[in-house]
């Protein structure tokens, strides 16, 4: 409710006044630079952390792992968690706000992937299972190199 609006307002009057480096026009590829603060991304971490799995590929009918396409873990968010949240509902107003994609219902859950040394995930063409995806949105949520 209020809490989370007046915690979170500076955030958002920073993603306003953030001009997004250009890294590729065709496809649009946008880098925004300190988009998450470090508090956040520890939390998000902490919060993913006791769920992530080996990753799998396919929808809901099919937990098959492809080690040729994939070598990660990954975390899946609840829909509860991501609509209770204050800080992931921070992080998902703005993530609208950029996009122009608004509600609940027109963006896909949440998810955390966690590559090791040896991790990857192969060029691959994304199938959403409500039509046609928009924008994907990555953060990193410790330093790459």
């Amino acid at each position: 409710g209020g809490r989370m609006k007046k915690c979170c307002l500076p955030l958002l009057k920073r993603v306003e006044m953030m001009q997004p480096k250009v890294l590729s026009h065709d496809p649009k590829v946008l880098l925004f630079e300190k988009f998450l603060d470090p508090l956040e991304c520890m939390h998000i971490r902490a919060l993913a952390r006791p769920k992530l799995e080996d990753a799998s590929l396919g929808d809901d009918s099919s937990s098959s792992t492809d080690r040729e396409l994939r070598k990660s873990q990954c975390s899946l968010f609840v829909a509860n968690r991501q609509r209770e949240d204050p800080i992931v509902r921070s992080i998902a107003s703005r993530v609208a706000k950029i996009t122009g994609v608004q509600g609940p219902e027109c963006c896909e859950f949440l998810q955390v992937n966690r590559y090791g040394p040896d991790g990857f995930y192969a060029p691959h063409f994304d199938s959403p299972h409500n039509g046609l995806r928009v924008a994907t949105v990555v953060f990193y949520l410790n330093e790459i190199e």
